[in-house]
């Protein structure tokens, strides 16, 4: 028997852990097409490449996390992924172990009336959809701030750090009050 825990602010929950096949059995039973599967997801990154939240693994394009999924083998619609274990819906920190809750989870949203394939696989277009467009802004807005630095006549070294920023900041803000310090040639 293995006990995991995680914290929600200062409270400790402590669950006890579920091997995959018995999660799958347990799915089973709400639905013969239910099984829960390890799925591995792309990462946020931030601009020097590393994943922006604390759970991401890797460096750039190869930062990663890992999600357990309840998908639905749904016959000649292929494998849909219906719900993905998170402590909060739709994108909080994966939970890295499995319990009883995904199951309690699913059956919840089984009494709320039969799974409409259809409707889930509108859901993840929409979802695919917005994560598309969301990288087309971010990348627009890498490229119109770029763009102009790399086309011009100078060479283009690239973002500086904060440090420099923040220096060169004190010392444009030192010589518009009139203390600007003094150069030695």
């Amino acid at each position: 028997m293995t006990y995991h825990g995680r914290r929600h602010g200062a409270l400790a929950v402590v669950e006890q852990g579920r091997s995959r096949e018995d999660i799958n059995r347990r799915l089973k039973s709400l639905n013969e097409g239910l099984f829960v599967e390890l799925q591995r997801r792309q990462a946020d990154v931030d601009e020097y490449g590393r994943p922006l939240y604390p759970w991401g693994e890797g460096q750039g394009v190869h930062a990663y996390y890992d999600v357990w999924t309840v998908c639905l083998e749904a016959g000649s619609d292929g494998i849909v992924p219906l719900f993905e274990w998170r402590e909060s819906q739709p994108a909080g920190p994966p939970i890295p172990y499995l319990s009883e809750g995904i199951v309690e989870e699913m059956a919840r949203r089984y009494q709320r009336g039969p799974v409409s394939v259809a409707e889930v696989k509108r859901q993840n277009s929409e979802k695919e959809a917005a994560d598309r467009q969301q990288f087309r802004d971010d990348a627009e807005a890498l490229i119109d701030e770029h763009l102009p630095l790399i086309n011009a006549k100078r060479a283009y070294s690239g973002p500086r750090g904060p440090y420099l920023r923040r220096a060169r900041q004190r010392y444009r803000d030192s010589v518009a009050e009139g203390k600007a310090p003094k150069v030695h040639p």
